[in-house]
């Protein structure tokens, strides 16, 4: 296709991005940006990955804030998406226009842009060569620039998943050679012809590799990526959500078979994958942007390929973030010098980073409604109670670290790199302090908590690090103060959270001391936060089960949804008649230990069968019943969990009915915050009746109805009833 480029070309090695979210990011609003998030819709919204963008006027449209944050880490290009709309337009003059005003305010600037291509817009452009015509005056304004990354003097084009197939024709060498044909004509179109150079994002797995169905081999990868590199100069990786025993089997044998060819081989570096409502991909602490770079290192990459989609809806962003202020951004910076050179760069101080989740798998966000799913043990909860601790000493020394699920501990220091992977503990202070000669050399304190009260969803983790606050004061002003959830600004007992959100501020303001009770419903501010309830309004006084009888509503099709029409995702648990979470929907592993999981999304499609179910597609719902209850659909190795929230301190009246269908029995267990109180049989074909048994409550205990059924795929539904006694 185009002039080939050999693999030594390259030196140093480079580093990509694929844009450091895609989207330039907003003015900024104080740095208080998860309480925007808050504000938007009562699961976290989409904003809560907002990088934080300064209020100075020369970062006002962001794309100068990006670019000085890529080129701050060491990337080389900033690969912007192509795509064929006005708003792309606006997009890719604000980045080369503010790429020109950089320049000429610094000529020794490294890093250049790059159009990045995606597949799905391949695949469009034989059908519709009008929807990129955008684009052509871009280029014919600025094929001169500087801003252009180029090699070997010619304009380097990135692609993003190429040939946009996850079924076989993913696996078609005749179908992603199609994909380079369209590029061609693409190029053609531009006036460049030969003279730019296609990193190809190719297949990373073969057609239902990522299910149990027949699928290909590694070995298929391979040659389907060396007959690509007949034709292309690079050969790239999307960086997808698959599985890290999956990549790690794939990337060497592609990369492998790349340089085989002579070609360029970029290896995506990702940390964490986040889509609200859908799925949730991690490792402990920053565990796989670690494994990412020594794969990097040992598939001997010439290109290393940093995965960000954007800060807005997804955790990937490698930008400065409202959870991650600065520390993964300069961690990761040190990686790519590491990958650049060899080593890690020497340092003339301590440099700490800590990075943790902000609360662990057992604790349940309130007062708003879940988003997704993935906290649980598979996904996410494996990875929840995590302390990540980096110290690139000055010189050989011992590290104190607190707040850990052990206590406080120590552990020797090398001079250079060290790395400890713990335990947090709840609600104590994270600090790690270094210590040479029996004295204090440095000291980090995060002002972030771990608690076991969260006041909402939130799967980022929270990373800080020593010059977290020297960033802050150099790019956002020293009087910025970043948003911090669970600090307690003036230590006593209200976390930041509860100001920031009912306030607006994390000052402590008239009304909002521990002691008022701005509301009169006899709660103190300080008791309002432990409860996680409004404090300026007072709380509902629940009377009657009829206070809470929306489980009709939660069982049922409605319009409340996000993104995707037959997919209600922000309504687990669903709330009563006072707006307040009650009814919720999980399952279990039927003979594992007893660690419910929250269903991952409500399939509004008729079609598919209305109801609670799993995002693969397994078939255990949970939806409308026809005797008014919960019909079930149980997988035989799970049970179904109905979860009932206790809205006040009350002695409960609980009861429920039990019907099996036609295939084996049912077993029903009620616990009350994981402990049994009452348990009911109903044998194959048969109704049974659960007896009302008293159990005493306090505000936001769990009563939990566990459905279990036999061997077999099970029908059934269940008719919880829970009163005041």
């Amino acid at each position: 296709m185009i002039g080939l480029v050999l693999a030594a070309a390259l030196a140093p090695k480079l580093v990509v991005t694929h844009v450091m979210g895609m989207m330039p990011v907003a003015g900024g609003d104080g740095g208080y940006s998860s309480m925007m998030c808050a504000t938007n819709s009562p699961y976290g919204g989409i904003r809560r990955m907002r990088a934080l963008g300064a209020k100075d006027e020369k970062y006002r449209k962001g794309y100068r804030w990006d670019l000085e944050m890529a080129e701050r880490q060491g990337v080389d290009v900033f690969a912007a998406l192509l795509s064929g709309n006005d708003r792309s337009a606006q997009f890719w003059y604000g980045w080369l226009e503010t790429w020109e005003e950089m320049y000429r305010e610094n000529p020794n600037l490294r890093i250049r842009l790059a159009p990045l291509y995606a597949g799905c817009d391949i695949v469009e452009w034989p059908k519709n060569p009008a929807k990129f015509r955008y684009f052509k005056p871009i280029w014919e304004k600025y094929r001169d620039s500087k801003a252009w990354f180029r090699m070997d003097g010619k304009l380097v084009f990135v692609g993003y998943k190429s040939a946009m197939w996850w079924d076989e024709r993913g696996d078609s060498l005749e179908e992603n050679l199609k994909a380079v044909a369209h590029q061609r004509d693409f190029l053609e179109f531009l006036g460049l012809g030969r003279d730019a150079v296609f990193l190809y994002d190719g297949p990373e797995y073969v057609a239902n590799e990522l299910s149990n169905r027949p699928h290909g081999t590694v070995a298929q990868l391979a040659q389907l990526a060396s007959g690509i590199c007949d034709t292309v100069e690079g050969y790239i990786c999307w960086g997808g959500v698959i599985p890290d025993e999956m990549y790690k089997r794939n990337y060497p044998a592609i990369a492998e078979a790349v340089h085989a060819k002579g070609r360029l081989w970029g290896m995506p570096i990702l940390w964490s994958h986040s889509l609200i409502g859908q799925f949730h991909r991690s490792l402990p602490g920053v565990q796989r942007l670690v494994d990412t770079w020594e794969m990097a290192e040992s598939t001997k990459a010439d290109l290393a390929v940093l995965i960000t989609w954007n800060d807005w809806n997804e955790t990937t962003s490698f930008a400065p973030g409202s959870s991650l202020n600065y520390a993964l951004a300069d961690l990761n910076a040190k990686y790519i010098h590491r990958f650049k050179t060899g080593a890690f760069p020497e340092t003339g101080r301590d440099e700490v980073f800590v990075f943790y989740r902000k609360y662990h798998a057992d604790a349940d966000p309130w007062p708003f409604v879940r988003g997704t799913v993935e906290r649980d043990r598979d996904s996410w909860g494996m990875t929840d109670d995590v302390l990540d601790v980096f110290v690139f000493a000055k010189d050989a020394g011992e590290a104190e670290i607190r707040g850990t699920g052990e206590g406080t501990i120590r552990r020797p220091l090398v001079k250079g790199f060290n790395r400890f992977v713990l335990t947090t503990a709840v609600n104590a202070e994270i600090a790690v302090k270094v210590i040479r000669g029996g004295r204090t050399a440095s000291e980090l304190v995060s002002p972030e908590r771990v608690t076991d009260r969260p006041w909402r969803e939130d799967l980022l983790p929270w990373g800080w690090s020593t010059d977290c606050r020297a960033n802050y004061d150099r790019d956002l002003g020293k009087g910025f103060r970043p948003a911090s959830n669970y600090s307690q600004r003036y230590g006593d007992g209200i976390e930041d959270w509860f100001r920031l959100y009912w306030w607006g501020t994390s000052e402590r303001v008239a009304g909002s001391a521990p002691g008022d009770d701005p509301d009169g419903d006899g709660l103190t501010n300080l008791e309002e936060c432990r409860l996680r309830t409004n404090p300026r309004v007072a709380n509902p006084k629940y009377e009657s089960a009829a206070d809470w009888d929306t489980l009709a509503e939660a069982l049922g099709p409605n319009t409340n949804v996000h993104r995707v029409a037959h997919i209600r995702i922000n309504a687990n648990p669903y709330p009563d008649r006072f707006g307040n979470p009650i009814h919720g929907f999980l399952w279990c592993e039927k003979d594992g230990a007893y660690a419910p999981t929250w269903y991952c999304k409500w399939n509004n499609n008729p079609k598919w069968g209305i109801g609670w179910c799993f995002r693969t597609g397994r078939k255990h719902t949970m939806r409308a019943g026809a005797h008014g209850g919960i019909a079930l659909e149980l997988d035989p190795k799970l049970a179904a969990v109905y979860r009932f929230l206790a809205p006040r301190d009350a002695t409960y009246r609980v009861s429920a009915g039990l019907l099996a269908h036609d295939r084996t029995g049912l077993e029903l267990t009620v616990r009350l915050n994981g402990k049994p109180v009452a348990t009911l049989s109903a044998g194959k074909g048969m109704a049974a009746q659960l007896k009302p048994v008293t159990v005493k409550a306090k505000r936001h205990d769990k009563l939990d109805f566990v459905v279990a059924g036999g061997d077999v795929r099970t029908l059934g539904e269940l008719v919880p009833k829970v009163e005041f006694d």
